[in-house]
């Protein structure tokens, strides 16, 4: 082990966790999303990724240190009763002028940062590791602190409405799956383009996710948008997957519309698994259990992990079209079938 890096490395989680807890862990997630998308920018003018390696790829803003931080940070405000509510994501905690609530978001960057790392050792490849972190510390802070019961949750005491409870109140089943539909073919598709690029093709999977993230920026100007970077995350994720089992090649407009089935499926997989572990993990409790990391965690599992087990993506196209066109079937009805009766 380098050590000399691995301190490196936990001077800027700690830096990125307290970050998070000032400015919000919504900010710091739309810190990354904008550095993301103008390092895509950078790369397409001037040829150079430095800027997306270094802060979008980073450990500053990455969401296992910087948006955790603020979750863990905005939990202990809670505690504190400086707010009053755990989930409370837009609130900058600066605010308070309160050292250790700053420092417990630094300390918080830093488990992230080391739980990120001993998972990419052991699973990395199989799923995406920086939504189990985010998972991961948020649970297991959850049940240490005794947060286990909803307190003051109300919208009106948020000081930015939070995504998640928009999609929930005001979003029926097939509303969600239509939106699940326009967002992993627009995902799947810029996600394929970029990887024809050889520049861009190392960093394609991520522009989606980034745009999504800059999209909540909206929240901040009062308007109630939806989250959907678990939407548009597994459906760049699956194209990726696809293209690399394939050596990149596309030979036909079928083999483009496979790809296309995939980025929706991969969506639908992220939305029902986001629902679906929300009910379980994030309805109850004072503090954010994130719904669309616990959505990327669960879909990427089976994109990245399951399905190339089974040998599909070296399937036939038509084998292809079926699976895929299943999953999206079943995601969509049993969203409809579980859920539709609360609206």
């Amino acid at each position: 082990m380098n050590y000399p890096v691995l301190v490196l490395e936990m001077i800027l989680a700690f830096v990125g966790g307290c970050l998070g807890a000032s400015v919000s862990a919504l900010g710091g997630f739309l810190l990354f999303g904008l550095f993301g998308v103008i390092g895509f920018l950078y790369l397409a003018l001037a040829n150079q990724d430095a800027w997306l390696v270094s802060l979008a790829g980073g450990l500053l803003f990455r969401p296992s240190v910087c948006f955790l931080g603020g979750v863990v940070a905005t939990a202990y405000a809670r505690k504190l009763g400086l707010i009053r509510c755990g989930k409370d994501l837009g609130r900058a905690l600066v605010v308070f002028r309160r050292f250790d609530v700053v420092l417990v978001g630094g300390l918080a960057g830093m488990a992230g940062s080391l739980i990120n790392r001993l998972l990419d050792r052991l699973i990395g490849g199989k799923l995406d590791t920086v939504a189990v972190t985010v998972f991961v510390v948020s649970i297991a802070m959850k049940y240490a602190w005794g947060l286990t019961k909803s307190s003051d949750c109300a919208a009106a005491s948020h000081a930015v409405q939070s995504p998640y409870r928009f999609f929930e109140r005001l979003a029926k089943p097939a509303e969600k799956s239509g939106l699940a539909l326009l967002i992993g073919l627009g995902s799947a598709a810029l996600t394929w383009r970029l990887a024809l690029d050889p520049r861009t093709a190392p960093f394609a999977g991520l522009l989606a996710f980034c745009i999504s993230a800059v999209l909540l920026y909206l929240l901040f100007m009062s308007v109630p948008v939806p989250a959907t970077h678990h939407f548009s995350g597994p459906a760049g994720v699956a194209v990726m997957m696809w293209m690399a089992a394939h050596g990149g090649a596309t030979s036909g407009g079928f083999e483009v519309l496979i790809v296309l089935l995939w980025g929706v499926a991969a969506a639908h997989l992220g939305m029902l698994a986001g629902d679906v572990m929300g009910r379980l993990f994030f309805d109850e409790g004072d503090i954010h259990v994130d719904p669309p990391a616990m959505g990327i965690m669960l879909s990427t599992a089976v994109i990245m992990g399951v399905l190339p087990c089974t040998g599909v993506y070296h399937a036939s196209p038509g084998a292809q079209a079926a699976v895929s066109a299943g999953i999206i079937l079943v995601c969509a009805t049993t969203s409809l079938r579980v859920f539709g009766r609360r609206h």
